[in-house]
């Protein structure tokens, strides 16, 4: 009976442990880019400049314990990064964190961040930067804000996959897709982010016709692709490669759609070989 009473103290004990949700210890130095000040009370962070001691902005939070004021620092930094990460953050990368070098804003991570919320837990999940300036963050493929625009990008099949290049050196990035038709792999551009590039690299090439026409007009768009199919396969006039295959050549590619007759097996005994062996009955015995 005894031993029974002290399992099931200890079960209860483990239970308790294993739902307990104790207070993540509060931050050392102030976040976010703001300034340690210490009050008759307490040591707070300021978001302002701090003149004789005293905050000249608007007091942040407290690196001391919580006061009706002012909440810890740790509880305002896990809100201020769940704003940022709303900011900034694809759908795929939805934790932000800060460069602790402060060359950047930051960056997004797959990953969830440690106790001190200034790094993911795995060091080689995913991310993306979050750049200072607009324009760098335009400029770089694996910037937050070109993986988002990307999630956002007009595709011509829901099978098309996406991609960001710099064709050419210190211009924003132009999104492309690559999708399957008359099975084939083709490409297309993305028509809003090539126009910022040519805005760049040829700045007059909106008024000018023959850039247009010799240039522009001959691009492929993924817009005007997708329109394209959309309307081919409202025709019902329309034959392409996927209906003049013959059926081995479908059966070959595994094209859905096909139904393929089930082999038959036959279970009869083989022929007696010409050297005279003769196959026995299966399950007879002499």
């Amino acid at each position: 009976m005894a031993l029974l009473l002290i399992i099931h103290l200890n079960r209860n004990n483990n239970v308790s442990e294993k739902f307990a949700n104790p207070a993540a210890p509060n931050l050392q130095a102030c976040p976010a880019s703001l300034n340690k000040y210490t009050s008759d009370v307490s040591i707070n962070c300021c978001d302002g400049d701090i003149v004789q001691g005293k905050c000249q902005g608007e007091p942040v939070c407290t690196l001391s314990e919580k006061t009706e004021k002012l909440p810890r620092c740790i509880d305002w930094y896990r809100n201020y990064l769940r704003k940022m990460s709303i900011r900034h953050c694809p759908s795929d990368l939805k934790q932000f964190f800060e460069d602790a070098d402060r060359r950047q804003v930051g960056f997004c991570t797959s990953s969830p961040l440690n106790s001190k919320l200034t790094q993911p837990i795995r060091t080689m999940a995913p991310k993306c930067n979050v750049h200072k300036s607009n324009d760098k963050n335009l400029r770089d493929p694996n910037s937050c804000l070109v993986k988002k625009r990307m999630e956002k990008m007009l595709v011509p099949t829901p099978m098309s996959t996406k991609g960001a290049t710099v064709f050419w050196p210190n211009t924003p990035v132009i999104l492309q897709a690559n999708y399957i038709d008359e099975l084939q792999s083709k490409n297309c551009l993305d028509r809003p982010t090539a126009d910022a590039a040519l805005d760049i690299i040829v700045p007059a090439w909106r008024n000018n016709s023959e850039f247009k026409t010799l240039i522009y007009n001959k691009l492929i768009f993924c817009d005007t692709v997708k329109k394209q199919l959309e309307e081919r396969a409202q025709d019902p006039n329309y034959k392409g490669a996927m209906t003049t295959l013959g059926l081995d050549e479908r059966r070959r590619l595994r094209l859905p759609g096909l139904k393929f007759n089930k082999p038959k097996f036959n279970f009869n005994l083989p022929k007696a070989p010409k050297f005279g062996w003769k196959p026995k009955a299966f399950g007879v015995c002499k």
